[in-house]
């Protein structure tokens, strides 16, 4: 047997959903939503990334640690039932997007009655040049000279504006890309309420979804109208829907859409409910860390009125810090080791192959929103590695039929909860013998604890030290 080698240290499967979002900014906001409108936490920070997702994109590539230059975009699907609050959850982070979009509709019904005046007069320029030619026999320089004077006539036709529209909902795929190409091409493919759209025509254009969420360019022929190539757009998508047309989806179309790398692309969750639990805990609700949120993500739109190709824009390029590169390199290796036979990816190459990067994209978009430094650092990226990774366990229960767990990973996963409750209360030991006495009953058998233990070790999850005979638990 040929020996394993370990590059990276990636966070172990079934995992508890990350806790510790990096950046004041964003996690003080999701904070505030739970505890507003006690919607799962992993929905809630779904629907924050998709707003900073839109707002940053048309802005920012991030440079992976290999040198690739990509985008930011994500692609993200909420799995949750009617009651979730799946719509109110788009609308709190989504609200911002909307206003900038409004505000720039205005601007551009302004621009169009503007227009409309200065292609009129282009027009009655263009009419008398062309009337002169009747009107007496040119010789051949006279025609010269009026057809330079067309040309440079040409030149001054008025452009028509561009509308600046930054979410679309159930789109044709010829809509959504024509939008892109004609108008802003920086945009959302958004529904709170996402049957529209996995059973609308916009998802069935397969190919080019992949294409979009890679940077590539796309040709978009048409029989009717124009024909034209789409380069340098960006698309975020963010589907939520309920689990039955989820699955009746999946019976559907799930062969061809899996087959094609399509989900491999998205982040997925599927939180535990909610309901039953969401309790009215004051009478006054605070919204102040919303409105910070809002007031960060309405400065990254700013940005975007300049992003346009005939301003000759180029994106901003976020690099990640030496010691981040370092990690994510590891962490890369470590993704492709677990892609062999056996390994923790084996069934799910489609999604793993798409893993490190989904990482690097979440690590910009967090360190951009939180505008702290040049470089992403550590911090962002060990949060986007354990959020993805969490993302590969729904991705693998979604999509890849669970083999059961061995006992003793299922016991290190429950200790490693039960622990969890001291870490968050300031603890960073506890003695063994306390564990035996209020630890979970199953772990209360010594073998069992023992054996439980020692995988949180080998996960780097614990180690152990001894004071006056006294076995204790360190917690790393």
């Amino acid at each position: 047997m040929s020996e394993k080698y370990h590059f990276g240290h990636l966070p172990r499967t079934n995992a508890s959903y990350p806790q510790r979002i990096p950046g004041e900014l964003l996690r003080r906001a999701v904070d505030e939503v739970e505890n507003n409108i006690q919607a799962p936490k992993s929905l809630i920070l779904f629907g924050a990334l998709t707003a900073i997702s839109v707002a940053t994109q048309g802005v920012f590539d991030v440079q992976k640690p290999n040198g690739q230059v990509v985008p930011v975009s994500l692609m993200l699907l909420s799995i949750a039932d009617s009651g979730e609050r799946k719509s109110t959850v788009e609308n709190v982070f989504l609200n911002a997007i909307r206003e900038f979009q409004s505000a720039r509709d205005a601007e551009y019904q302004e621009a169009c009655a503007k227009w409309v005046v200065d292609m009129k007069l282009w027009s009655a320029t263009e009419r008398k040049l062309l009337k002169s030619i009747g009107r007496v026999s040119l010789s051949d320089s006279e025609l010269d000279g009026l057809r330079a004077s067309l040309l440079d006539h040409e030149k001054y036709k008025p452009v028509k504006p561009r509308q600046m529209k930054l979410i679309y909902g159930d789109a044709t795929p010829e809509s959504l890309f024509y939008g892109l190409y004609k108008d802003f091409p920086s945009a959302g493919l958004i529904s709170g309420e996402g049957g529209s759209i996995l059973n609308g025509p916009a998802m069935r254009d397969i190919y080019k979804m992949n294409s979009i969420w890679g940077g590539e360019a796309i040709d978009v022929s048409r029989k009717s109208v124009e024909s034209f190539s789409l380069e340098g757009a960006r698309l975020t998508t963010a589907i939520m829907v309920q689990d039955a047309v989820f699955r009746k989806y999946l019976d559907r179309s799930g062969c061809v859409s899996r087959g094609s790398g399509l989900w491999a692309r998205f982040l997925v969750c599927r939180p535990n409910t909610t309901q039953g639990k969401r309790f009215i805990k004051n009478g006054t609700l605070s919204w102040v860390h919303r409105e910070s949120f809002n007031e960060r993500l309405r400065q990254l739109l700013l940005l975007n009125l300049d992003a346009l190709p005939e301003r000759g824009y180029e994106r901003s390029v976020i690099e990640f810090s030496p010691e981040a590169c370092e990690r994510w390199l590891g962490v890369f290796n470590a993704i492709e080791e677990e892609i062999a036979e056996g390994g923790r990816f084996c069934e799910m190459r489609d999604h793993a192959s798409k893993l490190a990067e989904n990482i690097a994209r979440v690590a910009a978009l967090i360190h951009i929103f939180e505008g702290e430094g040049e470089k992403i650092s550590v911090k962002a990226l060990n949060f986007a590695i354990d959020l993805c990774h969490w993302c590969s366990d729904e991705f693998y229960l979604i999509f890849v039929p669970p083999n059961p767990l061995p006992e003793e990973v299922q016991d290190a996963i429950e200790l490693d909860n039960w622990l969890g409750r001291l870490r968050r209360e300031g603890a960073e030991w506890v003695p063994k013998n306390y564990i035996r006495k209020y630890g979970p009953n199953k772990l209360r058998q010594k073998i069992r604890l023992d054996r439980a233990l020692e995988e949180l070790f080998l996960e780097r999850r614990i180690r152990f030290f001894e004071v006056n005979k006294e076995t204790r638990i360190e917690f790393l």
